[in-house]
């Protein structure tokens, strides 16, 4: 649990990093506070949608159970956390008098994440999911004591839409 409240913290400050050159004072304190509650609401996203396909598949599994290795599941995606962490680190923050209209202002936001180091990081965070689904298609295996082809089912619907998602609000590329 420590390690987890740990990564939290690394997952928040490196989001502090990337976003505290365009916002200040009440608008970063709320972007901080909901990218700390972002890792939850991505945990019960996935649990849930495990559990309703579990059950759409006949499948059984205490909603504890799948909870639990969602969880688990998740940890490869602290690691793409930690490489947008030294992306941002390593990324040139572009430069703000505060006196820019919203285009330029749009155009610096863009320019700063159009760098090659921040779409790597973004490539690489991606890709973490990838290993996530083959945690999670052992897991489910395990927690609704079904066949892997229910499992990987489960887990390639809901990567699927994590996807879909992604490339609708252009994270992903």
């Amino acid at each position: 649990m420590i390690i987890i409240g740990g990564l939290t913290l690394l997952y928040v400050f490196g989001n502090y990093l990337s976003v505290r050159y365009f916002f200040d004072g009440p608008l970063l304190v709320g972007t901080l506070f909901g990218t700390a509650f972002a890792p939850l609401i991505i945990l019960s996203w996935f649990a849930i949608g495990f559990v309703v396909i579990s059950r759409l598949q006949d499948n059984g599994g205490s909603f504890r159970r799948i909870w639990t290795i969602t969880a688990y599941g998740l940890l490869p995606t602290w690691i793409g956390g930690l490489l947008t962490l030294v992306a941002a680190l390593l990324a040139t923050p572009p430069t703000i008098t505060g006196a820019e209209t919203a285009v330029e202002l749009q155009q610096l936001t863009t320019s700063y994440y159009d760098q090659p180091v921040l779409r790597i990081a973004g490539l690489a965070n991606s890709a973490t999911f990838l290993v996530s689904g083959y945690l999670w298609i052992a897991g489910l295996q395990w927690a609704n004591d079904c066949s892997r082809r229910d499992a990987t089912i489960a887990v390639v619907v809901m990567l699927g839409f994590s996807g879909l998602y992604q490339l609708s609000t252009g994270q992903l590329l």
